[in-house]
C-alpha cells in the first residue's frame, strides 16, 4: 500500500538516485513543503530513478511574465505537481505556461495547467515561463501569410477587369 510521505523543503531540498529509486519500488507519493511553494511526486510515475532531482525553484519576474527554472535544465524522472501557495502574491495557474526550447530559441505552448485545482505538472527540466501573452511562435511564417494574402488580391483584380470590362462603359 502507498503512503504519502511529508517533508520541509529546509530539510529535503535534493532528491538523489537512491530516494527516487526507494520512492518508485514502494509506490509512495512524496510532498514536500516550501515557503512558497509544494512539490509532490508519485513514485508509481517516476520513470527513470537516476535523473537526480534539485527543489529550490526560483519564481522570476521578467517583461513577459514569471520565469521557472526547473532542474537546472537537466531532465527529470517524471512529472513533479508543483502546487503554489495560496498566501503567494502570484499564482501561477492564472497565466499560460510555456516551456522554451533553446534549439529553436522559442516558446512551445504547454497543457500543464491544472486551473481546476491550481496544480502545475511539469515533466521536463528547462526553463518555463508563465504569461498572459500568447507566446508560441506559429508553425508557418509571417511572410507565407503575406503572400498570400497578396496573391489572393492578385486574382481578385484580375477577375474584376476581366469578367466585369464593361461596368464602367
Amino acid at each position: 500500500m502507498a503512503n504519502v510521505i511529508y517533508r520541509e523543503l529546509e530539510d529535503l531540498n535534493y532528491l538523489d538516485k537512491h530516494l527516487l529509486k526507494a520512492l518508485n519500488n514502494s509506490g509512495d507519493t512524496l510532498i514536500i513543503q516550501g515557503k512558497e511553494y509544494q512539490v509532490r511526486i508519485d513514485g508509481s510515475e517516476i520513470l527513470n530513478p537516476n535523473h537526480e532531482v534539485d527543489l529550490n525553484y526560483q519564481i522570476l519576474e521578467n517583461e513577459y511574465g514569471y520565469l521557472l527554472v526547473v532542474n537546472d535544465g537537466r531532465e527529470l524522472p517524471g512529472p513533479i505537481h508543483l502546487l503554489m501557495n495560496h498566501d503567494q502574491e502570484v499564482q501561477l495557474t492564472d497565466y499560460n505556461g510555456y516551456l522554451y526550447i533553446e534549439e529553436n530559441e522559442r516558446y512551445e505552448l504547454m497543457r500543464l495547467v491544472n486551473r481546476e485545482n491550481g496544480e502545475i505538472t511539469i515533466d521536463e527540466g528547462g526553463s518555463y515561463l508563465f504569461s498572459q501573452e500568447y507566446m508560441a511562435e506559429s508553425m508557418v511564417p509571417h511572410e507565407v501569410f503575406a503572400g498570400l494574402g497578396g496573391v489572393a488580391a492578385v486574382m481578385l483584380l484580375a477577375y474584376l477587369l476581366i469578367k466585369k470590362r464593361y461596368w464602367f462603359w
